[in-house]
């Protein structure tokens, strides 16, 4: 039975926008393991170009924040903290201390000047430093705790596990192998939360409750496994469904073998390209999903037109995939909403923008 909470969750969007206008408050950012936490940090330190400070919790000790160090002129102890704080710079930092409710007592009673006082011994932060930290739930059995002057510092908020709908837009930006998109857009339940109700069945899902899990599906876990598909060709086979099943649990890697194996027998990049009108089509709906996130990621402004060719020769469902996806692609979304190729094609598919994101 899932757990009833009414504690309010934050996206990932609404998590950057809240540390960025944090005005001095240590947000805490409290998440299933592999959701995305600490990937935050990166996109603080676009947004506001501020030095990045990562702190890794559990491994940091006492020492490593900083010592007394003698003052011979006033015969007292100076303190100097460590340089990797970047305080002696005075300029602004994203400091992030990962792990923060794993961290030792001892340890965290050190940086809790940091989190409201916003110093480290004698140092002051600069006024423009955000300071947050991370870590799991209470409930997902990984050992997280927090005394109540720790929580009382902070602003502790559930950050949200990423839904499919979500992590493909990220994942259109990232990188991350068409056979992995595809399959999560087949398979959305994947990124279910064991927090959500119905899904005790949910064999992709992480499971506090099931003590022989060894792997499963999350943000994270996608991310490695898009790794192992990249280089699949330069494995057995054999190696390449262990890494997989060691990577997102067996359900999900035996599920996803299925769209590696159309995914071999697709035409090419090269085929496409070389002869669109003529280079074979796939008859099957998930060949051609993973066919358009393919498409989506080699499309470049020189070879859209060659591309939409070829599209235009799959079903409409297909091609609303296409253009929905390379839409969500910031770097190239700009330039394919002015490309003739597409503006001919939306004007003739105008009844399919009701379904088209305009992020």
């Amino acid at each position: 039975m899932s757990e009833i909470n009414l504690m309010r969750r934050v996206n990932f969007d609404e998590a950057v926008a809240l540390i960025l206008n944090s005005s001095g408050n240590a947000v805490h950012l409290m998440g299933e393991p592999g959701v995305g936490k600490t990937a935050i940090q990166d996109v603080l330190v676009e947004r506001t170009g501020f030095h990045k400070v990562y702190i890794d919790g559990p491994n940091t000790d006492v020492g490593q924040a900083g010592m007394p160090i003698p003052n011979h002129t006033t015969r007292t102890l100076d303190f100097y903290p460590t340089a990797s704080f970047k305080l002696h710079l005075n300029e602004p930092c994203v400091i992030m201390i990962d792990e923060w409710t794993k961290t030792d007592d001892y340890v965290r009673n050190t940086l809790h000047p940091m989190l409201h006082e916003r110093r480290l011994g004698d140092y002051r932060l600069h006024d423009e430093t955000i300071v947050f930290t991370t870590g799991n739930m209470d409930s997902d059995g990984v050992g997280d705790s927090a005394k109540g002057h720790t929580r009382n510092r902070q602003t502790w908020v559930w950050y949200d596990k990423p839904n499919a709908e979500q992590w493909l837009y990220w994942a259109a930006n990232n990188g991350i192998a068409a056979e992995i998109q595809a399959w999560v857009r087949e398979y959305p339940h994947c990124l279910a939360s064991y927090r959500d109700g119905g899904q005790d069945k949910n064999p992709y899902i992480y499971n506090p409750q099931d003590a022989s899990q060894t792997a499963f599906v999350s943000p994270r876990s996608l991310h490695k496994a898009s790794k192992w598909v990249d280089v699949r060709e330069a494995l057995t086979e054999n190696a390449f469904i262990a890494a997989l099943d060691g990577t997102l649990g067996m359900a999900a890697s035996r599920d996803l073998q299925a769209y590696i194996a159309m995914a071999d027998q697709l035409p090419t990049r090269e085929a496409i390209e070389k002869s669109p009108d003529t280079a074979m089509v796939p008859t099957s709906p998930a060949a051609q999903c993973i066919l358009c996130f393919k498409a989506v990621a080699v499309t470049t402004r020189e070879t859209f037109a060659v591309w939409m060719r070829y599209i235009r020769r799959l079903p409409k469902e297909a091609q609303a995939v296409f253009i929905n996806s390379i839409l969500e692609v910031r770097e190239k979304k700009s330039w394919v909403i002015t490309h003739p190729t597409f503006v001919t094609w939306a004007r003739e598919n105008q009844y399919m923008f009701a379904g088209l994101k305009s992020n």
